[in-house]
């Protein structure tokens, strides 16, 4: 799974890498060393004018959600998202890209949950492959998003059994893209191939409410 993440670059970075321009209003700014589920979240998706960098609700909301209380639909696993009623329209028709510079998982060490960041090995940006959705929430339009995840594979298999499924550039067009097939589209939905490193951090990431990064500091 993926529920905690960051992100180091500015926003003119992020869009230099995703060939995207920013919706206007855009008001959340890198970096962000602890995004967590409900916050919103920078969020690129296709547009008739192209790519647009949005930030949508981390936790995806479908248009037919009624109940006051609204889920924490953070993550979609990509063995059901065709199917599952929650994640179907919005995979047929609505993908998205998320931008980060990493994730956390956490491992067991008797009682201690151990924190890792996971990333790319040169420290740069990626891509996830999310979904997202357009809701009516007490009367306000609500723009929402999840992160698909697959099994793990390689060595994140030592730190947990899911990871979310990063696209490599030369796929983010046919991801994005609407109109193309489903078969095609099925076909991106395998264990991502892109080399991840992992690395103890501190436990202060444990705290949601702390955002100043300062797990990265070496541990011993």
């Amino acid at each position: 799974m993926c529920a905690r993440f960051y992100l180091r670059p500015s926003v003119d970075e992020i869009l230099e890498f995703l060939g995207a321009t920013a919706e206007e209003g855009l008001d959340v700014s890198p970096p962000r060393w602890n995004i967590a589920p409900t916050q919103d979240v920078l969020t690129v998706v296709q547009t008739p004018a192209g790519r647009e960098l949005r930030a949508l609700r981390w936790g995806l909301v479908p248009p037919w959600w009624r109940d006051d209380k609204l889920p924490v639909f953070v993550n979609a696993r990509a063995e059901s998202i065709a199917e599952k009623p929650s994640f179907r329209g919005a995979f047929k028709a609505r993908r998205a890209l998320v931008p980060a510079s990493g994730f956390y998982e956490w491992t067991n060490a008797g009682k201690l949950k151990l924190p890792h960041a996971i990333g790319v090995p040169d420290g740069g940006l990626f891509a996830m492959a999310a979904i997202w959705e357009t809701a009516t929430h007490r009367g306000q339009t609500l723009r929402s998003t999840a992160i698909v995840t697959t099994d793990a594979i390689g060595p994140m298999t030592a730190v947990h059994d899911r990871q979310p499924l990063i696209l490599r550039p030369e796929d983010w067009a046919a991801w994005l893209d609407p109109k193309t097939p489903v078969t095609e589209v099925a076909a991106l939905l395998s264990p991502s191939t892109v080399p991840l490193s992992i690395t103890r951090v501190d436990a202060a990431v444990n705290q949601v409410r702390d955002s100043s990064g300062s797990w990265f500091a070496p541990n011993a």
